[in-house]
Protein backbone atom coordinates (compact mmCIF):
# COMPACT_ATOMS: atom_id res chain seq x y z
CA UNK A 1 0.00 0.00 0.00
CA UNK A 2 1.40 3.56 -0.40
CA UNK A 3 0.12 6.85 0.18
CA UNK A 4 -1.14 9.99 -2.43
CA UNK A 5 -2.68 13.03 -2.28
CA UNK A 6 -6.50 12.04 -3.68
CA UNK A 7 -6.08 14.65 -6.65
CA UNK A 8 -7.55 13.98 -10.57
CA UNK A 9 -4.44 13.45 -12.35
CA UNK A 10 -6.19 14.89 -15.86
CA UNK A 11 -7.26 17.98 -14.04
CA UNK A 12 -3.40 18.34 -12.94
CA UNK A 13 -2.59 18.29 -16.38
CA UNK A 14 -5.18 20.93 -17.58
CA UNK A 15 -3.77 23.53 -14.90
CA UNK A 16 -0.47 23.07 -16.11
CA UNK A 17 -1.45 23.38 -19.93
CA UNK A 18 -3.41 26.37 -19.58
CA UNK A 19 -0.71 27.96 -17.40
CA UNK A 20 1.87 27.48 -20.28
CA UNK A 21 -0.90 28.12 -22.63
CA UNK A 22 -1.35 31.68 -21.15
CA UNK A 23 2.46 31.88 -20.30
CA UNK A 24 3.10 34.45 -23.47
CA UNK A 25 0.40 36.31 -23.16
CA UNK A 26 0.27 37.35 -18.99
CA UNK A 27 3.39 39.83 -18.16
CA UNK A 28 6.74 37.83 -16.71
CA UNK A 29 5.04 34.79 -16.99
CA UNK A 30 2.81 35.32 -14.32
CA UNK A 31 0.14 32.50 -15.17
CA UNK A 32 2.55 29.89 -14.60
CA UNK A 33 3.26 31.03 -11.11
CA UNK A 34 -0.65 31.22 -10.39
CA UNK A 35 -0.59 27.41 -11.96
CA UNK A 36 1.59 26.83 -8.95
CA UNK A 37 0.03 28.46 -6.46
CA UNK A 38 -3.06 26.47 -7.29
CA UNK A 39 -1.31 23.29 -7.49
CA UNK A 40 0.42 24.10 -4.06
CA UNK A 41 -3.01 25.29 -2.55
CA UNK A 42 -5.17 21.82 -3.61
CA UNK A 43 -1.69 19.72 -3.04
CA UNK A 44 -2.52 20.97 0.93
CA UNK A 45 -5.81 20.96 0.93
CA UNK A 46 -6.38 17.57 -0.85
CA UNK A 47 -6.39 14.40 1.53
CA UNK A 48 -4.50 11.49 1.12
CA UNK A 49 -5.55 8.45 -0.13
CA UNK A 50 -4.05 5.22 0.19
CA UNK A 51 -3.65 2.68 -3.18
CA UNK A 52 -3.16 -0.88 -3.32
CA UNK A 53 0.20 -1.84 -5.31
CA UNK A 54 -1.30 -4.97 -6.32
CA UNK A 55 -5.05 -4.32 -7.48
CA UNK A 56 -5.30 -0.84 -7.68
CA UNK A 57 -7.51 -0.15 -5.33
CA UNK A 58 -8.17 3.40 -3.49
CA UNK A 59 -9.23 3.48 -0.19
CA UNK A 60 -10.74 7.10 0.94
CA UNK A 61 -12.20 8.27 4.04
CA UNK A 62 -9.65 6.08 6.40
CA UNK A 63 -7.29 7.63 8.50
CA UNK A 64 -3.85 7.03 7.54
CA UNK A 65 -1.37 3.82 8.61
CA UNK A 66 2.15 5.10 9.10
CA UNK A 67 3.26 2.03 7.87
CA UNK A 68 2.24 3.19 4.57
CA UNK A 69 4.46 5.46 2.60
CA UNK A 70 4.68 7.56 -0.65
CA UNK A 71 5.12 5.46 -3.90
CA UNK A 72 8.02 3.63 -4.88
CA UNK A 73 8.85 2.59 -8.47
CA UNK A 74 10.35 -0.62 -7.35
CA UNK A 75 7.80 -2.13 -5.25
CA UNK A 76 5.05 -1.07 -8.14
CA UNK A 77 8.02 -3.21 -10.53
CA UNK A 78 7.21 -6.29 -8.09
CA UNK A 79 3.71 -6.16 -8.61
CA UNK A 80 4.09 -6.24 -12.21
CA UNK A 81 1.47 -3.16 -12.65
CA UNK A 82 1.39 0.06 -14.91
CA UNK A 83 2.57 2.57 -13.11
CA UNK A 84 0.90 5.14 -15.10
CA UNK A 85 -2.03 5.16 -12.65
CA UNK A 86 -4.32 3.49 -15.03
CA UNK A 87 -6.14 0.13 -14.23
CA UNK A 88 -6.42 -2.55 -16.08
Amino acid sequence: MYVQRDFNQRAGLLIVIVGAVLAPFTPYYASLFVAAAVDAVLYLLLPEITICYRCGTHFRGFPRNPQHQAFDLHIAEQYGRPTDGVRS
